[in-house]
């Protein structure tokens, strides 16, 4: 019904407000829905406010690290924000971050990320090295934790993965849920060798997680 106002007007500018309107109504409404299509219906809205009509006055968050849609595979969809990605295939997708890290100087650097989920659905995040490759297949994939230089965590199937193995040992939290913040602590050690974890040219790496700040 209001598409077809829309091409009964034959003033554009007119519809455009009603429009931006009716798109930050569906954006906010559904925006922390863990309902699969409205959720999506939110992040159309989202990408045509802020790619397409960019209407006067919308702020948008000043962060320092975003996804990448270069470095992500290809069906992988990543919002305009740059914080927020889905997967509209079949097969495992993977995205990826635009800003990587490095080994610092002293004996022991730290990094850490966080990762609210919109779904609880089978999922890995982790940590990988540049070596890692992000391969899709339907049904099937290689990233994070499936080589031997990433590890990652997968709430839904409750286990830590690393060289494309399971380890439901090392898993001490409950099955995430919609909403949960899942935190991934990644720390490089020039003298301490860790078991099972990635390693990287300058030194060993220990990864940890968190669920909800456990």
């Amino acid at each position: 019904a209001f598409l077809g106002r829309l091409s009964n007007n034959s003033d554009a500018s007119v519809c455009r407000p009603s429009f931006v309107a009716l798109l930050s109504e569906l954006e906010w409404r559904f925006g922390q829905s863990g309902h699969g299509p409205a959720r999506q219906l939110s992040c159309l809205s989202t990408g045509l406010l802020d790619g397409y009509l960019r209407p006067a006055g919308r702020l948008r968050a000043r962060v320092c690290c975003l996804l990448s849609p270069t470095e992500s595979t290809d069906a992988v969809q990543i919002l305009p924000s740059g914080l927020e990605a889905r997967s509209d295939a079949p097969g495992f997708e993977t995205a990826v971050a635009a800003c990587s890290v490095g080994v610092g100087s002293g004996n022991c650097c730290r990094w850490y990320f966080e990762v609210t989920l919109v779904t609880a659905g089978v999922m890995q995040i982790g940590w990988a090295s540049t070596d890692t490759p992000l391969l899709r297949d339907e049904g099937l994939g290689v990233g994070v934790g499936d080589d031997a230089a990433s590890v990652a965590i997968d709430g839904c199937r409750c286990c830590l993965w690393h060289r494309g193995r399971q380890d439901k040992r090392r898993y001490r939290w409950r099955r995430w849920r919609v909403g949960d913040v899942v935190g991934c602590l990644l720390e490089f050690s020039a003298n301490q060798q860790q078991q099972q974890q990635p390693q990287s040219a300058g030194g060993w790496a220990a990864a940890r997680f968190s669920l909800n700040g456990a």
